[in-house]
């Protein structure tokens, strides 16, 4: 019952840090993705990798640097960044099945283990009075191991 309780709180901090990574994965991706749509125009579309990056125009400056290079690299690290948290969510993901895999099989144990409770409680009975507490001399001599 303990080794039990055990597992399950390992089993539910791991699938509680696997759906923060998640949460957080995809916050960033949002900021990310929000970021990119303010650098390079309102059309960005939803799988922004494949996007091809727009030219500035030589009467267009960045806000911050004013140079259209440093623009090109913002906008290359967004997409890098971008790729990596949606990158990071498939690991998650793919973790979270994994999880819910052994979340299975850890119940289909217990299930088995359960339904044996009964055969093991009368084993364990049967040693306790045959060999380690017998209830004659007799018994005792007999359950000793042979020279």
């Amino acid at each position: 019952s303990k080794a039990r309780s055990m597992d399950s709180q390992r089993y539910g901090r791991k699938v509680r840090q696997a759906e923060r990574d998640i949460s957080k994965s995809k916050s960033d991706l949002e900021k990310f993705e929000s970021e990119l749509r303010h650098l390079v125009g309102p059309k960005v579309p939803n799988n922004a990798t494949n996007f091809a990056p727009r030219l500035p125009q030589s009467s267009e400056k960045d806000d911050s640097t004013g140079n259209p290079e440093k623009t090109n690299k913002k906008e290359k690290d967004l997409r890098d960044k971008i790729e990596k948290a949606r990158t990071t969510i498939e690991n998650c993901e793919k973790r979270l099945e994994g999880y819910k895999v052994e979340l299975v099989e850890r119940k289909n144990l217990e299930a088995r283990e359960d339904a044996l409770t009964e055969n093991l409680r009368k084993w364990c009975s049967m040693v306790k009075r045959e060999v380690l507490s017998p209830m004659t001399k007799e018994d005792a001599e007999k359950s000793r191991p042979g020279d």
